[in-house]
């Protein structure tokens, strides 16, 4: 597609999915498209919590 994977950008959520999707890759069915990109959201979303967390700055009752 001649997009760089080495672009700022190529590490949005979604990015890789979409891609591979593009490329005609297997790892990654239109149908399941936006669920990968779901679960991928929610990876980074537990992955922020834990690091806010271990920086005291999660809210209270989380």
């Amino acid at each position: 597609m001649g997009l760089d994977p080495e672009l700022t950008s190529a590490r949005a959520v979604g990015f890789r999915a979409v891609m591979d999707w593009l490329e005609g890759g297997k790892r990654v069915a239109r149908s399941g498209l936006a669920e990968r990109i779901n679960l991928d959201t929610w990876a980074l979303v537990r992955k922020q919590r834990k690091w806010f967390r271990r920086l005291d700055l999660a809210k209270e009752g989380e």
